[in-house]
């Protein structure tokens, strides 16, 4: 029975037995893995023989495997590590198209080859909070690792243009969920929005009347009848999950509101994802983790599959052993982590208020940092950002850094960024070119991966862990809940999606901080990235004519 590292290795989270928990992900993963029905996709064969869509290998590939045919791309002499099969060996990676169709100890013929020696190839890593989804944050995000990224916790309200707007331009694989705030503030304040992904200059717009009344009200019977429309339609079009940001209005909306959206994932069978009831610091009874558990108990009812935002904030180890245990179960649930001791909210977050800080037992001055002037705020300040410019991304230090390690180092915890886009003064999101030490924001956008490896290389922690949270448990959860084209990513196997990272594990790390001119520095030690086969960073340099990301979506409902 598999327990959390805090259960497996005591008060001491660092201090040994990860091996232990490091066998207990292989296991886990050799048991579980087929994620359907424990097929090797390697020997199924389909009706069609050109649909590559399950994993399967077309009976065509033989010319490559036999020799007569070079491989698109070869990566030779690699240390493969594969969380969902336990491999950690020497091979070489023989692939066609955007397909692993050999992973091999044989030489390979590729008329492209990477030299992979002393370095390891693992899948591609996935982030399922990721805001903006603009091209910047997306090159940004390369560079850390990412082939695959979307916003499951505040999501879209325009489904059909999300995806529209980014098919064959996109650097990386992308997806997104139905916004449950979008929809508030949609139907409360009649601001439609278009800025997909990225909520603080929509609630800019919202309250630039001096009401934002989402955040300020419970909505009426007609506006609810909206929101649930705005929903449905998202789910109709595609969107993985229903999204909720319920915790930056949590006394104004009835428990009843977040249960009928949450049916409505259910009649589609979606997923339920976000920002949860209560926020960090609240006392007993409001504690942080009753907004998860209201949200699980919703899902277990509803028999969906549940993820929860950020779980780093007080109570976070209680509340992952109940998302283990519940696993254990049968549930379909998972929990994802940000590591970095500071938040990222905008100035005006409903939440943060003079009297909020007052009593969380906070001040100001010591907590809100602001990264594009690289100064503390006074609370004179502050309030002064809130009325003028309230779309600005501060830093908020809401918890303590000797927590950060072992959010890294938590068996099944996934990895997710939470990064916030950068706009220019016209509002627009930055250019590709745009030089990243000038990027002014939270360095998690740039090196959260890059972070959790350097620190559980310095803790002894294993790769096949780190990699199992940056990919592969990811890939293994949003399968099970339905999302098929994740089914064939998160994996070094033969048929798999060529997303992949070659990294070195001796050197691989963050280099973005919160420091002046680092905020967006990117992650070294990841030389080579390939999405969908194609190589997007080739000796630690984003291609920007390689536009290989794809949809990740469900297939749209006709009305």
């Amino acid at each position: 029975m598999k327990k959390t590292l805090v259960a497996l290795l005591g008060a001491s989270c660092l201090s040994g037995g990860l091996a232990v928990a490091q066998q207990s992900i292989v296991d886990d993963n050799a048991a579980t893995f087929g994620w359907y029905d424990n097929r090797d996709w390697t020997n199924v064969e389909l009706a069609d023989p050109g649909d590559r869509s399950s994993g399967f290998v077309p009976v065509d590939w033989k010319v490559y495997r036999s020799g007569d045919k070079p491989y698109d791309v070869v990566i030779t002499g690699g240390r493969v590590i594969d969380p969902a099969s336990g491999l950690d060996a020497v091979r070489n990676l023989g692939i066609v198209g955007n397909r692993i169709v050999t992973v091999s100890e044989e030489a390979l013929n590729g008329t492209e080859v990477i030299e992979a020696e002393g370095l390891v190839v693992a899948p591609g890593f996935i982030d399922t909070h990721a805001h903006g989804m603009d091209p910047f944050t997306n090159k940004m995000m390369l560079r850390d690792g990412v082939t695959s990224a979307g916003d499951l916790e505040y999501g879209s309200l325009q489904i059909a243009k999300f995806y529209e707007d980014r098919e064959g331009i996109s650097l990386i694989n992308y997806f997104t969920g139905v916004s449950h705030e979008y929809a508030r503030i949609a139907a409360m304040d009649g601001v439609i929005a278009t800025e997909n992904t990225f909520v603080y200059p929509v609630r800019a717009k919202a309250g630039a009347d001096g009401e934002s009344a989402w955040a300020e009200r419970f909505p009426t019977d007609d506006e609810f009848a909206e929101m649930k429309e705005w929903i449905r339609q998202g789910m109709k079009d595609g969107a993985l999950s229903f999204a909720t940001t319920i915790g930056y209005f949590p006394a104004f909306a009835h428990t009843w509101e977040l249960y009928e959206l949450q049916k409505i994932a259910a009649e589609y069978g979606r997923i339920s994802s976000g920002h949860f009831r209560m926020l960090p610091h609240d006392p007993p009874p409001l504690e942080y983790i009753m907004g998860y558990k209201e949200a699980m108990a919703n899902a277990v009812g509803l028999g969906i599959p549940l993820l929860l935002s950020h779980n780093n904030n007080r109570g976070w180890e209680e509340m992952h052993e109940i998302v283990v245990g519940a696993r254990e179960n049968g549930m379909v649930i998972w929990d994802e982590q940000y590591p970095w001791a500071a938040g990222g909210p905008n100035a005006g977050a409903p939440p943060l208020t003079p009297e909020n800080f007052e009593y969380w037992g906070q001040k100001i001055e010591e907590v809100l940092f602001d990264p594009a002037q690289d100064k503390f705020l006074t609370e004179e300040e502050f309030m002064k950002m809130r009325e003028e410019a309230p779309e600005t991304n501060l830093l908020w230090f809401a918890r303590p850094q000797e927590w950060v390690p072992q959010f890294c180092a938590t068996p099944d915890m996934v990895i997710a960024n939470d990064v916030l886009p950068m706009l220019q003064d016209d509002g627009t999101f930055l250019p590709l070119d745009f030089p990243y030490e000038e990027w002014a924001g939270h360095p998690r956008g740039a090196g959260s991966r890059g972070l959790c490896f350097r620190l559980n290389r310095e803790n002894n922690v294993p790769l096949m862990l780190t990699i199992n949270n940056a990919s592969t448990f990811s890939a293994r959860m949003l399968c099970k809940a339905g999302v098929q084209q994740m089914c064939v990513r998160g994996r070094v196997q033969e048929g798999m999606i060529a997303d992949l990272v070659v990294l070195d594990p001796e050197t691989i790390r963050e280099n973005a901080d919160y420091g002046p001119g680092k905020n967006g520095l990117p992650t070294t030690g990841i030389p080579h990235v390939l999405v969908s086969g194609q190589v997007a960073v080739r000796d630690s340099v984003v291609d920007l004519d390689v536009r290989a990301g794809v949809a990740i979506r469900h297939t749209p409902v006709a009305d």
